[in-house]
């Protein structure tokens, strides 16, 4: 869908905000097969963004850079997922519902 009339970067605004609603909607699940199915759809949004950023740097620089700015892409990636870890161990004497709202309020913001 990224390379259609959508474009790159709104597949990326697109793929964040349905991941943010998402991760509100989770909160809601009655079971653990409801809510395995809302962790598959997370993770089918979050494959589009990492591809969509992927090729959006590396058509923005040269091609000596090229190879710098994807690891320096998914630094940011890893960087991210650890400071979820630190989220998530302030946020221990609650329940986990609030770290799905948490992480997934600043992303719809951040959407905006």
């Amino acid at each position: 869908m990224a390379d259609t009339s959508l474009g790159r970067k709104n597949m990326i605004v697109l793929s964040c905000l349905s991941m943010s609603v998402i991760s509100i909607i989770i909160i809601f699940s009655t079971n653990v097969w409801i809510y395995s199915v809302l962790k598959f759809l997370i993770g089918f949004c979050r494959s589009s963004i990492s591809t969509c950023c992927l090729v959006l740097l590396t058509e923005k620089v040269s091609t000596e850079w090229r190879f710098t700015m994807g690891i320096i892409e998914f630094v940011f990636f890893a960087s991210g997922y650890m400071f979820l870890s630190s989220i998530a161990y302030a946020n221990g004497n609650s329940p986990w519902k609030y770290l799905y709202l948490w992480i997934s309020v600043p992303a719809i913001i951040y959407s905006f």
